[in-house]
């Protein structure tokens, strides 16, 4: 059975906020801790450019895919580290701070899924450049004991 992509993501999406969850107060779960450590990482390899720990975070498929803000479609770790490396050349002070809204560990523990809104800073062309109110999906799978990225969406807030 063939299944497309958007609704792959789709049903990930439900299964997340439907298995997801647990009482206000209780201690985190280790693998939350993990996911959100994972998110940490991944704004410490932008602020310095570290394109090694990077491709420690992301898996390595040919179906790796993110997905820009402005709607740039790149598939295949190769082609995601090549736009995360004309990134670095092009910009100087990164700096990010995220806001997770939530992260879902799916039933069986081998995925999950991470909403945030993220902010960042950054020199362009010797401009700086602020991005605001950027939402933030990642859906992840466990491979080798770490989570990994296997598909990266950030989209713009509407505003009315």
């Amino acid at each position: 059975m063939k299944i497309s992509l958007s609704l792959f993501t789709a049903m990930l999406l439900l299964a997340s906020i439907t298995l997801g969850g647990g009482a206000p107060g209780a201690p985190e779960d280790p693998q939350v801790i993990a996911i959100k450590n994972l998110v940490e990482e991944y704004a410490r390899c932008c602020r310095q450019e570290d394109l090694a720990a990077l491709a420690r975070i992301y898996a390595k498929g040919p179906d790796t895919v993110q997905i820009s803000a402005v709607g740039a479609v790149v598939t295949g770790w190769k082609a995601i580290e090549d736009g995360f490396r004309n990134f670095f050349q092009n910009v100087d002070g990164c700096k990010m701070q995220f806001a997770i809204h939530a992260i879902k560990i799916l039933a069986d523990g081998k995925a999950a899924c991470l909403t945030a809104e993220q902010e960042a800073t950054m020199r362009v062309n010797n401009r700086e450049v602020t991005f605001q109110d950027v939402r933030m999906t990642w859906f992840l799978e466990k491979q080798e004991g770490h989570w990994r990225i296997v598909n990266a969406h950030w989209s713009i807030a509407q505003r009315p």
